[in-house]
């Protein structure tokens, strides 16, 4: 299985602008997250998606396979010298506010939110039918912190579920997390990836397959070129 990993700006006007191929995955990427994210709410409270929850990112990261969204992961930056965005309801509703007084306290001023994290069943390594070897959760977490490196973020951020265990994902990575807590019936812990503490994979194939997936990345970020380590030619299916 060739995988591929290509970075998205969040925001549909954006993309547009760079080309019909980019747009296209925009909206394969959407319908994975809203799929997905219905149902895993639906079964824990009864609530649904909130299509401003995916535009709202600053970027999109999607790992795929032949073309198809395999792995999500949204990420946002805020300032937290901005008042604005400390006013961001992400924060009130994410965050215990002495993990935040935490993040400051540190001297932290850019953080890169981490978001629903999502790997397809058919990729899952619990799946016994998907045949796959290496573990795709940890691929797009490893991922993630090329991207908190690439925009010189101070902490990378997020509440991880505990009872799937991404908290403990969150520590491979170097994180430290606060207070467990309930969020939509399950227990969470506020976790944050300090830039000068992020570690790298543990798993060797898994390393070496994040590496080679940053290295070869379709970059459709503003400021980046497309392609722009080795210019390969990105396929899509379309949903």
């Amino acid at each position: 299985m060739q995988l591929q990993y290509v970075l998205l700006p969040g925001r549909s006007n954006d993309i547009h602008q760079r080309g019909p191929t980019g747009l296209g995955l925009h909206n394969q990427a959407y319908e994975f997250w809203r799929r997905h994210w219905d149902q895993v709410f639906g079964e824990l409270d009864g609530s649904r998606t909130v299509a401003a929850d995916f535009s709202r990112h600053d970027y999109i990261a999607t790992v795929l396979a032949e073309g198809r969204v395999m792995a999500l992961h949204l990420y946002s930056v805020f300032r937290l010298d901005s008042m604005a965005d400390r006013d961001h309801p992400y924060f009130s509703t994410s965050f215990e506010t002495e993990f935040l007084d935490g993040l400051r306290a540190r001297g932290y001023k850019k953080v890169m939110s981490m978001e629903y994290l999502t790997v397809s069943p058919e990729v899952r390594l619990s799946n016994p039918k998907s045949g796959v070897k290496m573990s795709f959760a940890h691929i797009i977490m490893g991922l993630g912190t090329q991207v908190q490196r690439s925009l010189g973020a101070d902490a990378a951020i997020g509440p991880c579920r505990c009872d799937l265990k991404v908290d403990r994902l969150a520590k491979e990575y170097g994180a430290y997390t606060g207070d467990v807590r309930t969020m939509h019936n399950v227990p969470v812990a506020s976790a944050a990836i300090p830039l000068t503490e992020i570690r790298e994979c543990s798993r060797e194939a898994e390393r070496l397959e994040i590496q080679r997936l940053w290295d070869t990345r379709s970059d459709f970020r503003h400021g980046y070129n497309v392609n722009e380590q080795n210019n390969t030619v990105l396929t899509l299916e379309v949903a």
